[in-house]
C-alpha cells in the first residue's frame, strides 16, 4: 500500500466548496482528491440559479437572515442564516474577482433578481440562469493556477484514517484499484451529496 504524508490541507472533493477551501488555506499546500475530473461529477455547475446576497443600498445581512428564517418555517438555524447572510456579500465579490462574470447594470453594480421568499432584489445571475458553470469556471481555473494546490483526480474514498482518540488524521484511498493512505494535519470533507438525505430534492443521485 502506498502510504503518503501530505504536509499540508487534505480536500476530498472538487466541486464549489472543495476548490473554495482549498483556495482558503493558502500559503499553507492543499492535496485535493476528486473521483472524476475537475469540473465532471459534481453538481455546483448546473446550478442554474444566482447566489443571494444583500448587495444592494436598500438591503442588509439582517434582512437577509430574517427572509432565510421565515421562509424555512421553523427549519432553520439562525446563527448559521446570520452568518451566512453576512458573507454572502463578500463571497459574491470574492467569486467576481476571479472572473465570474456576473450580470450588471448600467453603473456597474451587480444587477439582481426578486425571487421567491426574498423581500429585496438580491440574486445575482450570470447569463440569467448560467451561474452555477460560471462560478466554477471561474474557480477552476484560479485552482488550477494557485501553486499551493495540488490535485488528485480519479482517487475514491474508502475510509477516514484516525488516531487513538478517534481524530481524524487522513484518508484512505482507492486510485486505479490500488490502496492509497494519506495523512495530513488537517483533512476537509467536501464530497456533496448531502440531498440524498430528503425524499425529495433536486440534487442529483
Amino acid at each position: 500500500m502506498e502510504r503518503i504524508k501530505h504536509d499540508g490541507v487534505l480536500v476530498v472533493g472538487a466541486g464549489l466548496a472543495g476548490l473554495s477551501a482549498a483556495l482558503a488555506v493558502a500559503p499553507r499546500k492543499a492535496l485535493v482528491l476528486t473521483g472524476a475530473p475537475v469540473n465532471q461529477g459534481c453538481s455546483s455547475a448546473w446550478a442554474q440559479g444566482g447566489m443571494a446576497a444583500a448587495l444592494s443600498d436598500d438591503d442588509a445581512p439582517a434582512l437577509h437572515a430574517a427572509d432565510t428564517i421565515a421562509a424555512g418555517a421553523g427549519l432553520v438555524d439562525a446563527a448559521m442564516a446570520a452568518i451566512l447572510a453576512e458573507e454572502g456579500p463578500e463571497a459574491v465579490r470574492r467569486l467576481a474577482q476571479l472572473g465570474a462574470p456576473f450580470d450588471r447594470d448600467d453603473q456597474g453594480q451587480f444587477a439582481t433578481s426578486l425571487e421567491a421568499a426574498h423581500s429585496r432584489s438580491r440574486v445575482a445571475r450570470v447569463k440569467g440562469d448560467q451561474a452555477g458553470r460560471a462560478i466554477m469556471d471561474a474557480v477552476i481555473r484560479t485552482a488550477l493556477s494557485a501553486p499551493h494546490i495540488q490535485i488528485r483526480s480519479g482517487a475514491r474514498l474508502r475510509g477516514l484514517l484516525k488516531d487513538a482518540e478517534g481524530r481524524v488524521r487522513g484518508v484512505l484511498a482507492e486510485e486505479d484499484g490500488r490502496l492509497v493512505e494519506i495523512t495530513a494535519a488537517a483533512t476537509i470533507l467536501a464530497t456533496g451529496g448531502i440531498g440524498g438525505l430528503y425524499a425529495v430534492t433536486t440534487t442529483p443521485p
